[in-house]
């Protein structure tokens, strides 16, 4: 890593070429993805952002998480350049982060996020780094190096959200929900960072606490399917299965309505069964399985539903062998096929 750290230094020095520095050849892959990564942002900072934006767009093999945050990196660095078309041509999709950017960008806000000094390049490097390395469940050296970025640049809101994951895997929920304060309502991420809050509130035994949340997130003027589903299982989780499957259905409307997702289609048809509305919930199961057909966990979902109230049982016996045959080793599917032949 010394060479992208020298190539940084010497940007925020001012007294080498750093493109020089990050052209140096290296026999290591590990350096190589660094470099290549960092000469994309290195190009942005400097200001040669056709050459960077042409770099970025090259960094898809880095898996989408990751090619997300660089593409909002860039973005950012460009909407400082009043380069607005080509910072939102950089976010085409429709996740939260690249929707928040866009709308931060059109009403001409800055979007925090921009990589242009020393500091924010070499922060950067430690938030991969510390994520790669948890990887290896090596979770206290990831946590040092994830909290280097955070105090080399408080304002990167992904090291904020590196620690906080961190720490909880750590059992030290109290501080990765200090840890998530780092990260303003204006950053790109603060809806993420608001999921992680709420499951950290879940799980330190506040669910009052989680659900008010989750209620403030599911009633915002852009809030999105993600919002209402995570409603939805904050009031499964109280036991108000009724209220569950009302934002489930505004999830499933949100998500496209007969185009949603299979998932939304059973975590709807699953919040209905459990309220004791069978004959709402069988439809709902069914356009599951229409949309899931080779998902066993649907499959089994509804051939056991029906199983349990003795209706169609041929139908239920052939969902459930449907779904052994995808999952032959799932214990709860076995147990479904055993049920089938008792029954």
């Amino acid at each position: 890593l010394s060479t992208v750290m020298r190539a940084w230094i010497a940007f925020g020095a001012g007294d080498e070429d750093p493109l020089a520095i990050l052209a140096t050849e290296t026999d290591s892959s590990i350096a190589a993805a660094y470099i290549t990564e960092h000469r994309a942002l290195m190009l942005l900072a400097m200001g040669r952002y056709d050459e960077g934006v042409s770099a970025t767009l090259g960094l898809t093999h880095l898996g989408a998480p990751r090619f997300l945050r660089l593409r909002l990196a860039a973005a950012a660095r460009l909407a400082q350049a009043r380069r607005r078309d080509d910072a939102i041509a950089l976010l085409p999709g429709d996740s939260r982060a690249e929707r928040a950017a866009r709308e931060n960008i059109e009403r001409r806000r800055s979007v925090p996020g921009a990589i242009d000094s020393a500091s924010d390049g070499i922060a950067e490097m430690f938030v991969r780094l510390a994520t790669e390395i948890n990887r290896q469940n090596a979770s206290s050296l990831a946590l040092t190096i994830s909290r280097f970025a955070t105090f080399t640049a408080p304002d990167n809101s992904v090291g904020w959200f590196v620690t906080s994951g961190i720490l909880n895997q750590s059992e030290q929920e109290d501080a990765a929900l200090a840890a998530l304060d780092g990260v303003g309502q204006r950053d790109p991420f603060f809806s993420d960072v608001q999921d992680m809050r709420v499951q950290l509130l879940a799980q330190t035994n506040e669910p009052e606490a989680a659900l008010e949340l989750a209620r403030e997130q599911a009633e915002r003027r852009n809030a999105t399917a993600a919002d209402w589903q995570r409603y939805g299982e904050r009031y499964a989780a109280v036991g108000n299965h009724d209220a569950a499957a009302e934002a489930y259905g505004r999830a499933v409307t949100l998500a496209g309505g007969d185009d949603a997702p299979w998932a939304s289609w059973l975590l709807y048809g699953g919040a209905l069964l459990d309220a004791g509305r069978w004959d709402e919930s069988r439809p709902a199961l069914e356009k599951a399985v229409e949309l899931g057909q080779d998902q066993p966990i649907v499959l089994n979902y509804l051939g056991y539903a029906l199983l349990e109230r003795r209706e169609e049982l041929d139908y239920a016996e052939d969902l459930i062998r449907r779904a052994s045959e995808l999952n032959p080793d799932s214990p709860s599917i076995t147990d479904s096929l055993g049920w089938v032949h008792y029954v």
